[in-house]
């Protein structure tokens, strides 16, 4: 299918080759709502980060 498309079927590329652009009038709005709901969810990755490595450590011994 790749082939198809004119894309490598291997999935490896070059450092820095373009594989495929969307359309920008839809890709914008979708990295866009990307970026916004994980900046959402960031702060709740960084309390569950910091509880694990709390958790980590208290089941060592160490304080």
């Amino acid at each position: 299918m790749l082939r198809a498309l004119g894309l490598p079927a291997s999935g490896v590329t070059p450092p820095r080759i373009l594989i495929y652009e969307a359309d920008p009038a839809v890709r914008i709005p979708f990295v866009a709502k990307v970026i916004s709901y994980f900046c959402d969810f960031e702060p709740t990755l960084g309390l569950m980060e910091r509880y694990r490595i709390e958790g980590l450590l208290e089941r060592c011994g160490r304080q």
